[in-house]
């Protein structure tokens, strides 16, 4: 066999073992490539499962906040229409022939404050303001000189304070739900001085801004 034979199957062998090679190479690759898909594609699972379970959680308590949300907002108006009632009757008490439960009536609006007191979060500024308003609106309804003037005012105050918690506690449950996560205190607070101010600046700083 003559040298220019040899080098040609020396030439042939050669391109026969790169080709394995390449075979090789490119068989190891894909398998490589194919278990970091997997292990991406397992991982990407995990997360979503994780997602989807912290959001079911988030839901879950956002179901429990609407409902607290619901249970506050009638201690608040059974507060206000037992004050209203006292109110009427204290003022008329002279005047009418069928003297009221005005003891019963004080009961009731005293359970209507530790409802509220046992409800809300009293490290709030807005809530320790509507607490010192609702016992101070019942310590003076047998007073000659309360007023309808001076009791509206103060029911005012109470409302605003009212109306404030309860829109706030409704905001806080939207965003807490698109973001799918619980709000940290520091924007708890933000969202009660921004609905404060939307509601009414002026009493926002006469009644939360005085004492921030």
């Amino acid at each position: 066999m003559g040298a220019t034979e040899w080098v040609s199957i020396g030439v042939a062998t050669l391109a026969a073992l790169i080709a394995i090679l390449n075979t090789f190479m490119t068989n190891n690759l894909k398998k490589k490539s194919d278990k970091n898909n997997l292990q991406l594609s397992e991982k990407i699972a995990e997360l979503n499962i994780e997602s989807n379970d912290k959001q079911r959680i988030i839901e879950h308590i956002a179901a429990q906040r609407i409902e607290w949300i619901n249970t506050i907002r009638k201690h608040f108006v059974e507060f206000n229409s037992q004050t209203a009632k006292a109110h009427f009757d204290y003022s008329n008490l002279y005047r009418i022939d069928k003297t009221p439960d005005l003891e019963g009536l004080g009961w009731s609006i005293l359970k209507e404050i530790r409802f509220s007191q046992l409800y809300l979060n009293e490290n709030e500024l807005v809530t320790r303001k509507l607490i010192e308003l609702m016992f101070d609106v019942r310590s003076k309804l047998n007073h000659k000189n309360y007023d309808v003037k001076h009791y509206n005012s103060d029911l005012s105050n109470i409302l605003f304070l009212q109306n404030v918690i309860l829109k706030s506690e409704w905001r806080r449950v939207k965003e807490e739900i698109e973001k799918g996560e619980s709000l940290r205190s520091e924007r708890v607070k933000e969202i009660f001085d921004e609905v404060a101010k939307e509601s009414n600046e002026g009493l926002y700083n006469f009644l939360i801004k005085s004492d921030d």
